[in-house]
C-alpha cells in the first residue's frame, strides 16, 4: 500500500492496487499508472432501498477526443427560437415485436446464479456490456463492482468494495471501468467511506484512488468517455478536472461561465461536446476542443421535463405545448442555432424520463414507456411502465434498456439497435 496525497487536498489518501483475474477482455495490456482522484453518491439501506438503488441513476457520455487545453473558453448565446415540426409522432405506437421483431427486444433477470442482484449504472456505447454493482438481496454483504457482457448476459467481477462503503454509481466506456460511491444526497457532508477507483477491462488490475471516511468529491458529477475521467471537487464546485486514464494526467476544465454543481450536480460528454447546468437550471454545452461555451437559449428549465440529453448528433429535450409535448434537436458543430421539432407526443403534460441513443428516442410519461424510430419514423409501445418510482431508462451508442419486474423478480429489457429489423 502507497500514500498518496492528490493536489486537490492537503488531506492524505490512500492509493492501493489489487491484481484480480482477467475480466472478459483480451489479457495482457499493463495497467495504467494513476493519479489525483474523482466523484458521486448513492447509500442504501436494507432490500427496499437496493431495489430503489436500481431504479435511479441516470447516465451520460460516450467517444471523446483530446481536449486541446484547460484554458477559460470564449462564450456564445444560441438565440434559438422553434423551426416548424419536421416529424410527427404516429397516434398509435406499433407493438415492438411488429415494428422490429419478436426477438427485437431481450429480457434478462437481474438476479445472479449466487442470489446477488445486479444494479446496472451504464453500458458501453458499443453495446458489448452493462457496467453497476451486485448486493445480496438482504445487504448482508458488502457491494460489488461487476460487468455484464452482451449478448450472454454473463456476471464478471471486478472488485469488492469495503464492507461500510455506501452503493457506487458505476460508468465504463468499453474500455475502462469507473466507480465513486457516495451518500445519497447531494451536498452531505457527514462522514461516508467514500471509494473511487477504475480497472482496465482487459488488464484485470484494480486502481483505488480514494478510500477514506471523508465525503471530498461532489457526489453527482461523474463522467467517463473514450479513457477520461471527470469529476469534480465538493470545495470547488465551478471547476471540472480531466484524468486521462491511460497515462494518469490531469487536467483542468474551466468554462468562461462557471459550473454550478453545487446546483446542478449532473454533467453529460460525447464526442467534443460537454454538457453542463447552471444554478437556474439553464443548459450549456462546452466544446472541449475550441473552448467555445454555448448556452441553450430556446430549453426552458424548470419545465417539470427531464433533463436534456446529449447524443452524438446534439442535444434533445423535451418541450411542453399546447397540445402536448415536442422533442427538440439542436444539431452541434453547425451553423445553426434553431432546434429541429423530431417527434411529438400528444395529449401529455410532462415526461419523468427521456433517452436517447443512435436511433431511438424513448420517454417515460408515467404510463407506459414509448420510442420513437428516428430511421423508421415510427412510434413503437415499449412496456407499461412500471409502478415503482424512479424506473431506470437508459440509451448509449447502440443501446436502449429498462428495468422491469415482470415476472415478481427484478430483470432488464435490453434493444440493440444493431440487431433490429
Amino acid at each position: 500500500m502507497v500514500s498518496h496525497e492528490p493536489h486537490e487536498s492537503g488531506t492524505p489518501t490512500k492509493k492501493r492496487v489489487v491484481t484480480l483475474p482477467p475480466t472478459p477482455a483480451a489479457q495482457g495490456q499493463a495497467p495504467p499508472p494513476a493519479q489525483d482522484a474523482i466523484p458521486h453518491r448513492q447509500v442504501w439501506g436494507g432490500a427496499a432501498a437496493l431495489i430503489a438503488a436500481m431504479l435511479l441513476i441516470v447516465l451520460f457520455p460516450r467517444t471523446l477526443h483530446p481536449p486541446a487545453s484547460a484554458t477559460t473558453g470564449t462564450a456564445a448565446t444560441a438565440t434559438a427560437t422553434h423551426a416548424a415540426p419536421t416529424a410527427t409522432a404516429a397516434p398509435t405506437p406499433i407493438p415492438a415485436a411488429q415494428a422490429w421483431g419478436a426477438q427485437a427486444v431481450q429480457f434478462h433477470p437481474l438476479t445472479l446464479p449466487d442470489g446477488s442482484l445486479f444494479i446496472p449504472t451504464d453500458s458501453a456505447p458499443d453495446g458489448s456490456l452493462l457496467a453497476g454493482y451486485t448486493a445480496q438481496a438482504n445487504r448482508s454483504g458488502p457491494y460489488r463492482i461487476a460487468a455484464i457482457t452482451l449478448p450472454g448476459f454473463t456476471a464478471h467481477l471486478i472488485t469488492t468494495l469495503p464492507a461500510d462503503a455506501p452503493a457506487p454509481v458505476v460508468r465504463t466506456d468499453g474500455q475502462f471501468v469507473a466507480w465513486i460511491g457516495g451518500p445519497s444526497a447531494s451536498g452531505q457532508q457527514a462522514p461516508v467511506h467514500q471509494t473511487i477507483g477504475y480497472s482496465r477491462l482487459n488488464s484485470g488490475i484494480v486502481v483505488v484512488l480514494y478510500d477514506t471516511n471523508q465525503l471530498r468529491y461532489n457526489p453527482g458529477v461523474m463522467a467517463l468517455v473514450d479513457g477520461r475521467f471527470y469529476y469534480s471537487l465538493t470545495k470547488t464546485p465551478n471547476v471540472l478536472t480531466m484524468m486521462d486514464l491511460a497515462t494518469g494526467n490531469s487536467q483542468r476544465i474551466a468554462p468562461q461561465v462557471s459550473f454550478a454543481f453545487d446546483h446542478q450536480p449532473e454533467i453529460q460528454v460525447n464526442g467534443v461536446n460537454l454538457l453542463y447546468f447552471l444554478a437556474d437550471g439553464s443548459a450549456h454545452v462546452f466544446n472541449l476542443q475550441t473552448q467555445q461555451d454555448t448556452a441553450l437559449a430556446s430549453y426552458s428549465p424548470g419545465s417539470g421535463q427531464p433533463l436534456p440529453q446529449l447524443n452524438d448528433d446534439g442535444v434533445f429535450w423535451a418541450q411542453a405545448v399546447t397540445t402536448g409535448i415536442h422533442i427538440e434537436h439542436l444539431a452541434l458543430g453547425g451553423a445553426s442555432t434553431t432546434p429541429e421539432q423530431v417527434a411529438a407526443i400528444p395529449n401529455t403534460a410532462s415526461l419523468t424520463q427521456l433517452a436517447v441513443n443512435d436511433r431511438l428516442i424513448a420517454w417515460n410519461d408515467g404510463t407506459n414507456l414509448t420510442a420513437w424510430d428516428r430511421s423508421h419514423k415510427m412510434r413503437v409501445a415499449l412496456h407499461a411502465a412500471p409502478k415503482q418510482s424512479g424506473t431506470t431508462l437508459l440509451a448509449r451508442g447502440s443501446l436502449l434498456w429498462f428495468l422491469t419486474a415482470d415476472t415478481h423478480q427484478p430483470g432488464i429489457d435490453i434493444i440493440d439497435t444493431g440487431q433490429l429489423g
